[in-house]
């Protein structure tokens, strides 16, 4: 078995767990016998963090060369081990007695989404850029790829800062329009920034 197959082995496990409890935790309260007040928190945070596993998987091949030090490995567990800690909180349990789901997201958002951004936060500056420094790949320098990143820390970390409706319901509208560009559109963060720096500045 090869280093890339461990690894995916490993990771992708840990994805697989996070996106079935998800849909688990979304269809116990489906099939519940009281049906709740669904609001637009919990679907919408559903939604990012659904697309967030997606694009995790996609993005599971760019590590194939990773070796098999604890950091390497360990690393990317441990982020895979945040989004699945995200997964099972985004959505109550039915016995847990939340009728309003907007209230529960209210109660757990720092929790929810500060799990994403500490995940976030470990594949970038644990993985991506130590990887990208022994590739001698110039990351620093790369404005685009920090701008798109900071972007994306921001927007996550305003349902943790913040309990204001329509600020949170704006940063995770943003959230999805920023993964979608990055995993529906196969358009790379850098680029796409990239791309509209120069256009605003009439490059």
């Amino acid at each position: 078995m090869t280093k890339i197959e461990i690894f995916m082995m490993m990771y992708s496990l840990l994805i697989g767990l996070a996106m079935a409890g998800l849909m688990s935790g979304i269809g116990e309260l489906l099939r519940g016998r009281e049906k709740p007040q669904w609001g637009v928190l919990v679907p919408l945070a559903s939604a990012v963090l659904f697309t967030t596993l997606l694009g995790a998987f996609a993005e599971a091949y760019s590590y194939r060369n990773i070796g098999m030090s604890f950091s390497s490995m360990g690393l990317p567990a441990i982020a895979g081990v945040l989004y699945y800690l995200a997964a099972i909180l985004t959505v109550p349990r039915e016995q847990d007695g939340w009728n309003d789901l907007d209230a529960y997201f209210l109660a757990r958002k720092h929790l929810i989404f500060g799990s994403q951004l500490a995940a976030l936060t470990v594949l970038v500056f644990g993985v991506e850029v130590p990887r990208a420094v022994s590739l001698g790949r110039p990351i620093f320098s790369n404005g685009a790829y920090w701008f798109g990143n900071l972007a994306m820390i921001a927007l996550l970390a305003v349902p943790i800062v913040t309990s204001r409706r329509a600020a949170i319901i704006a940063a995770m509208i943003g959230t999805l329009v920023m993964l979608c560009i990055i995993y529906v559109l196969d358009q790379p963060m850098a680029d796409t920034f990239r791309a509209l720096l120069a256009f605003f500045s009439g490059g």
